[in-house]
């Protein structure tokens, strides 16, 4: 059984908490060695095994550093509406906080970018889907934190936004609230996810109306690789070309 909360993370022997996280690595390297069309070698199981190991225990120790939390779900699918769009999501994880208010975790071995969130048009945007949801749900605590788990080696984090500083390490309020009302930072917090909300709610509404503008967020680097520039002409435009003597 997992340890479940912060409390049982910080009352956990260190030596019983290296014993526990070796026999996790040890199941998920034999489960993945036994599906491996190619037969691994134990140098490169040993090496991976401490690998893994030492990395999760920096991670524990990261996350013993935050207030008391209890680990609520895992993977918990959740089916919700967004402008007549329905949308299905599972977080990789949910806490709950001791007030009943709910920290959202997405775990991310790549970068993670959060500023994304903040546009017109988000990247990445499971994790403002979800904190969305539980904030337009009245029979749901709503969310208090909306963050990646950063897993890079040497690069442990949480990266994302929080309602208050001090929830997760290195996690605090957005900066520049839309709409926010002055005063209370809970009112800052509400105001930013219903704002977050609204461009969901219109960007779900466009894909469901067909809305198929050649619109590219950023031309270069979405239309690298594509196959069809001469019909869409989108790097032609962004260069100013004109294309043709009309102009067109």
């Amino acid at each position: 059984a997992g340890l479940g909360s912060q409390a049982a993370l910080c009352a956990e022997d260190p030596a019983a908490l290296r014993d526990r996280v070796t026999g996790v690595v040890d199941g998920v390297l034999a489960s993945f060695a036994a599906r491996a069309r190619s037969g691994l070698g134990k140098r490169f199981l040993d090496l991976e095994r401490r690998r893994l190991v030492q990395l999760l225990l920096e991670w524990l120790a990261l996350e013993a550093q935050r207030p008391p939390f209890i680990v609520e779900a895992q993977e918990r699918a959740r089916r919700v509406e967004f402008g007549g769009l329905e949308v299905n999501l599972r977080p990789d994880r949910l806490d709950r906080l001791p007030d009943g208010r709910r920290v959202v975790i997405d775990y991310k071995t790549g970068e993670a970018r959060p500023a994304a969130w903040l546009d017109e048009r988000p990247d990445d945007p499971q994790l403002l889907l979800y904190g969305a949801a539980l904030q337009g749900d009245a029979h749901t605590a709503p969310a208090a934190a909306l963050v990646f788990a950063s897993l890079k080696p040497g690069r442990l984090g949480f990266a994302g936004f929080a309602e208050e500083e001090g929830l997760l390490p290195g996690v605090g309020p957005p900066k520049g609230l839309p709409g926010a009302a002055a005063g209370d930072p809970a009112d800052d917090w509400a105001a930013w996810l219903a704002d977050r909300r609204r461009v969901l709610v219109r960007l779900a509404g466009a894909f469901r109306s067909g809305d198929a503008a050649v619109d590219p967020k950023r031309p270069g680097e979405t239309c690298r690789y594509c196959e069809l520039p001469a019909l869409c002409r989108v790097l032609e435009n962004e260069a100013g070309g004109a294309g043709g003597k009309d102009g067109r």
